[in-house]
Formats: structure tokens, sequence, C-alpha cells
């Protein structure tokens, strides 16, 4: 009886000890499970809405862990905070001057108020179709103010991109922010195409452009080569002026140098009578070239050297005279 009794004393502690033990399981699996409804985790670059019945009752913007009622009491929505861009989808829109354009644009955001964000737009998506449909209103408003030009010229003085780009973003941010939670950081124009009936006045209006620029830089060349070529005009007029007062300066050094050789030839008896001999021969041998014949007296002044009138001794007479001799290519015949 004993034996029996002792055996059901321990069947039954044991049955109390596996019974506790389920139940210790029961409650320590209960408890992480609710441990881990009510954990939350905040990464870096997010920021927590913390929901109670789908209402927003606080957001955390620490990274860490943090602690919520389980759910269904309390639920935790993550927010990227940090900057996305969007390409916006291909608009088109009219320009001042009644002309048709296409702008494809991108959108530089983020998330600065988490829990307005949650409130407004709730997702990424949302957020994206939202600040597209913006964007289209601002660029059909903005653009209504500028013309073709202002987007697309030669000329870089007329264009005006980055103004109306700044435009856009003046007329969104404001309202973004208030409205969404939302910063719009930055718009920018990423491509501007055209309709296909518009294409042909663009390029005509480039051509024109560019042809008024292309005469601009002749009509600049002509200008110059003008300069170039009546400067180099002044200049061989100067270098012709200065040869010829010095040739002239020369010639007249020249000049007085011979003179002054004259005169001192002439103040010589000896060699005046020889300088007369070679002026004699040197007229003679330029007056009669080849195949020339003259006929002149011999007692003729030009002819000295052959003049049969010469001065005879004292006591004789001097021979007759004869007929004019004939010279012919500087031969002498009486």
């Amino acid at each position: 009886m004993n034996e029996e009794h002792e055996s059901s004393a321990g069947s039954r502690t044991a049955s109390l000890v596996g019974y506790i033990a389920r139940i210790v399981i029961a409650v320590a699996v209960v408890g992480v499970l609710v441990g881990y409804a009510m954990y939350v985790q905040t990464n870096e670059g997010e920021a927590t809405v913390v929901t109670r019945f789908g209402k927003p009752m606080r957001v955390i913007d620490r990274p860490g862990p943090s602690l919520k009622w389980p759910w269904p009491v309390e639920q935790a929505h993550a927010i990227d905070t940090r900057l996305k861009v969007f390409n916006t989808p291909y608009t088109e829109t009219i320009t001042k001057d009644q002309r048709s354009v296409v702008l494809h644009t991108y959108i530089v955001w983020k998330v600065i108020d988490p829990l307005r964000f949650h409130e407004s737009l709730g997702s990424p998506n949302n957020a994206e179709d939202k600040l597209g449909l913006m964007i289209t209103n601002a660029k059909n408003r903005e653009m209504g103010i500028y013309d073709l030009s202002n987007l697309v010229s030669t000329d870089l003085q007329t264009i005006k991109t980055a103004e109306i780009e700044e435009a856009i973003l003046q007329s969104v941010q404001s309202r973004a922010e208030k409205d969404f939670g939302i910063h719009v950081e930055q718009v920018g124009v990423k491509r501007i195409a055209f309709p296909e009936e518009n294409m042909s006045s663009v390029l005509a209006k480039m051509r024109a452009n560019r042809q008024a620029v292309a005469q601009k830089i002749r009509a600049e060349g002509r200008k110059v080569a003008d300069g170039i070529r009546s400067d180099a005009l002044t200049k061989k007029e100067e270098e012709l002026r200065t040869g010829v007062e010095r040739a002239a300066r020369i010639r007249g050094e020249a000049l007085k140098q011979v003179s002054a050789i004259y005169r001192e030839a002439f103040g010589l008896d000896q060699g005046r009578e020889f300088y007369e001999f070679y002026r004699a021969l040197e007229e003679n041998k330029r007056m009669l070239g080849p195949g020339a014949t003259i006929y002149m007296s011999t007692d003729h002044s030009f002819f000295p050297l052959f003049s049969d009138a010469q001065e005879e001794p004292s006591g004789q007479s001097a021979p007759p005279k004869g007929p004019p001799e004939e010279v012919s290519g500087g031969v002498t015949r009486k």
C-alpha cells in the first residue's frame, strides 16, 4: 500500500511539474510575442509615427529601440525622411508666344513633418503623384510668362532656364510644406522636347540666329582686315618716304663729293688736262654708239681731240683744212 501511495504521489508531482513548466513556457512565449509587438525599431534616416486605433499619437524621430502598446491598440508606421528624386512624366505646356513645348522635370524632396505627411498622404507613392500634379500646374502657370526662346536659343543672354526652375520651385515649395509636410529641395528641367509640328519652326529660328551670329563675326573680321591693310599701307608709305629721303641724302652727299673732286681736279694743270681728255673720251663713247654715223667739222669744240686746228710752233702755219671728216662706228675717215 505504501509503495502504491508513494508511486501515485510521485506521478501527481511529475504531472504538476510538467503542467507548471508548460505554463511557464506558454507565458514566456506570450511575453516574447507581446514584447515583440511592443518593440519599435527606428532606423537612421527614418521616423516612426505611432497610431492608436488608427489615430496618430506621437512621432519617434530618434534612431534606436522604443516601446508602444501592442497591436491592435497601437501600430508603428516607418516613414523615410531621406532625400528622394522623382522624375515627373512628360507634359506638354504652352509658352507666352503660343509655342508647344514638352518639359521633363525632376524633383528632389524629403519629408520634414512625418505626422502631417502620414495624415495627408500616407505613402511615398501618393506623395509623388501629388507632387507631379503640383509641378504640372506650376509649369503651365509659369511657362505662360516666358517665350520659347527663354528655353531654347543660341543667344545665352536670352536663356532663362534657371529662372524658370526657381519660379516653379517657389510655386510648389510653400504649399508642399504646409499641406503635406514635404520640403521640395530642388526642381530642375531634365529634358526639353518639341511636338512634331513645332520642330521645323524651332530649327528655322535656330538657323536664323546662327546666320546672324555668322554675319556679325564676318563683319568684325572684315573690319579687322581693313584695319590691318590700312596699317600696312601706312607703314609702306612711311618706309618708301624714308627710303626716298635717305636716297636723296646719299645722292646729295655723293654729288657733293663729286663736285669737290671736280674742283680739286680743275685746280691741277695736269689733272685738268687729263680730266678734259677723259671726259671727252667718255662723251664720245656715250654719243657714238655701235653703227652711229656723224658728220661734223673737225674744228668743232665737241671734238677737240680730233681737231686739226691746233696751235703750231711759232714760224709754222697750220695745214689747210680739208672737208669734214666722216665718223662711222667710232672710225674716222678723211
